[in-house]
């Protein structure tokens, strides 16, 4: 087998065939220097190890070594911070929407399609509407009582007198109030909160009614109004424009 020699460094045999050359030059330097063949091959020895150590160290320096290969550290880019959503202390609500129905029970919900006797103007604010005597009366929206009155609760000095028993009802969105007048009776009172076709009252003739017949049911039907909240203030509005006979 082969022995494997590092590039550059001199091998051992040159080594030797050094020597012998300063062997043989140190013989003839003896006989002319007139000193011994040991003391000769001494100094030939010494300048052969010098010689071979000089050539080891330049080998050393000399010699390039191949860069070792460095595997390059992935520099892989920090993950964008992810921020955490932050949680809502109250949960958004959809807006509520109001919604109208007939302050009845009209034929398609199994009562009766009364007919209209005083329709809304500039100076009647909302819609009679004949319902006979001692009939349920229905909440057109969901909402919270507001007014709750009987006859003869409020003096003439006050107009609503002329209402009779009358309760008032105001939307959840605060946006709409409803009147119904004339009752017989009234069903719930002031802070109520009731769902659209809640039984409000019965009819009646309370309050200030005009007849040309006489006898207890003389004048009988429901006033109905729409307010809406404008500029701070609910405004007479014509129930036909929300009412779902005419929508």
């Amino acid at each position: 087998m082969k022995r494997s020699v590092k590039a550059g460094i001199p091998p051992k045999k040159i080594f030797s065939k050094i020597f012998l050359s300063l062997a043989l030059a140190a013989t003839v330097t003896s006989v002319a220097c007139s000193c011994t063949v040991d003391e000769a091959l001494t100094v030939a020895d010494s300048l052969a190890r010098i010689y071979y150590a000089e050539q080891l160290g330049a080998a050393s320096t000399t010699q390039t070594t191949e860069p070792v290969a460095t595997t390059a550290e992935e520099t892989t880019a920090a993950p964008a911070p992810t921020s955490t959503p932050t949680e809502t202390t109250a949960k958004e609500e959809p807006a509520y929407i109001t919604t109208f129905a007939m302050p009845f029970a009209d034929a398609a919900h199994g009562g009766t399609d009364y007919r209209v006797t005083q329709d809304f103007s500039s100076t009647h604010g909302g819609l009679d509407i004949g319902v006979y005597w001692g009939n349920p009366i229905l909440a057109s929206t969901d909402g919270k009582v507001v007014y709750a009155y009987n006859d003869g609760d409020l003096g003439e000095s006050d107009l609503r007198w002329t209402y009779g028993t009358f309760v008032v009802i105001e939307s959840p969105d605060g946006i709409y109030r409803t009147y119904y007048a004339h009752m017989s009776r009234r069903a719930v009172s002031v802070g109520d909160e009731v769902k659209q076709g809640d039984v409000v009252g019965y009819s009646g003739n309370t309050g200030r009614v005009s007849s040309s017949s006489t006898g207890k049911y003389a004048g009988t039907h429901l006033h109905f109004e729409v307010r809406v909240l404008t500029g701070g203030t609910f405004v007479k509005r014509d129930p036909k424009l929300y009412l779902p006979w005419w929508n």
